[in-house]
């Protein structure tokens, strides 16, 4: 590290500010465009990820209220006695609500997006 005295020197010398020789760094002048269009695409990124798994979600809703129809006319009509198919359907029906539920808390809670963003880490390095 140069004396104090001739840092100033050295900067108008190499034409870069006294921070960037301490830090040891030239800082680009066009880093702060460089930062924004970084983010423009990390933000263009996840609004794409988000998209896909809203997407999956409204499909996995779907289904689910579809499941929750097939049981409760099931139920209500008295068909779903034991060892029948409608029993199994019903059974069916209840398991995909269930299923829904837990997926949507994963959903609501955060986990599901860091479970997605841990499996493209791993895609995207090779990783086991």
């Amino acid at each position: 590290m140069p004396d104090i005295i001739l840092l100033a020197e050295l900067a108008d010398f190499y034409d870069v500010s006294i921070p960037e020789i301490i830090d040891g760094e030239r800082k680009s002048e066009n880093m702060n465009e460089e930062v924004k269009e970084t983010v423009l695409k990390l933000s263009d990124y996840t609004e794409t990820i988000n998209q896909k798994i809203k997407g999956r979600l409204f499909v996995l809703t779907v289904i689910a209220i579809i499941g929750m129809i097939a049981f409760v006319i099931i139920e209500f009509t008295g068909l779903d006695t034991p060892g029948s198919v409608y029993e199994r359907v019903a059974s069916a029906g209840l398991g995909l609500d269930c299923g829904m539920l837990i997926v949507l808390a994963m959903y609501l809670s955060g986990l599901l997006g860091k479970i997605k963003a841990r499996r493209e880490m791993k895609r995207k390095y090779n990783c086991k």
